[in-house]
Parts: structure tokens; C-alpha cells; sequence
């Protein structure tokens, strides 16, 4: 280790017994959208995954901080969500079918609990993908 306590001899920061490096990798974009996050993050883990096989040592490679709990959040709550909407939507119509003791009214219930769902997710999908609206300059 250099004499710089926490930096290497490469200006990397380490720990104090030196086995442990922090890199900062920074994305050139200052967005927080997932479509943008994502992309960086899977990049990122992707290079460091062949560096880790390259090395052919016992390398640990862990991403933190917002880029990667965005993406990372993002990817947990798309795969679950069809599990806890239908989860929801079975409490309901139990609810439902053991308050009010109709299996029709449950059912009605469920199903425009459903539609609402299905068409705010679907009206938050087609914004995402909407590009941004933008103002040209006034032409001379």
C-alpha cells in the first residue's frame, strides 16, 4: 500500500488491510429511468463478470448505490408483480364472498378492481414509452 492510508499503489480506494477496492463507475446519464438505468447497470455487471472470469482469482464484484437499487427494484417488482396482483385480488374476493356472502358480487368486485389495475399499469407503460415531449426553438 502507498503511504496515502485507504488509497493503493494505483490511487484506487481500499480498505485498511488493503483486500477489499472501491471503484466509482458513474453513468453519463443523470437519469433515474429504469429504461436508462438498466442498461448501465447490466452493462456494468456484465464487464465485471468477464474481468472476474479473466482473473481467474476469488474476486467478488458487488454494485451498490441508486443505479444499481433502481435497477435492481425494478427487475424484483416486474417478475413479481403478477404474483401479488393475483394474490390481492384473491383476498378481495374472499373478502368479498365471506363479508357480503355473494359469490357474484366478489366476483364483480374482483373483476373491476382488476380492470382498474390492468389499465393504470397499462396507462404507466404506455407513458414510460412515450418519448418526452420537447420545444423546438422558434425558427427566424
Amino acid at each position: 500500500l502507498s503511504d496515502n492510508l485507504g488509497l493503493d499503489e494505483a490511487g484506487y480506494f481500499t480498505s485498511d488491510a488493503g483486500d477489499i477496492h472501491l471503484v466509482l463507475i458513474k453513468p453519463q446519464s443523470a437519469s433515474d429511468e429504469p429504461d436508462v438505468v438498466i442498461p448501465f447497470v447490466e452493462g456494468v455487471r456484465r464487464v465485471a463478470g468477464d474481468l472476474t472470469r479473466r482473473l481467474r482469482s476469488p474476486v467478488t464484484v458487488t454494485l451498490t448505490g441508486l443505479p444499481a437499487l433502481i435497477a435492481d427494484e425494478t427487475i424484483t417488482l416486474e417478475r413479481d408483480l403478477p404474483l401479488t396482483t393475483a394474490l390481492a385480488l384473491g383476498g378481495v374476493f374472499i373478502l368479498f364472498v365471506v363479508m357480503v356472502r355473494s359469490f357474484w358480487q366478489g366476483l364483480l368486485a374482483v373483476a373491476v378492481l382488476a380492470f382498474s389495475i390492468r389499465s393504470f399499469i397499462g396507462h404507466g407503460k404506455r407513458q414510460a414509452a412515450e418519448p418526452p415531449a420537447t420545444t423546438a426553438p422558434p425558427a427566424d
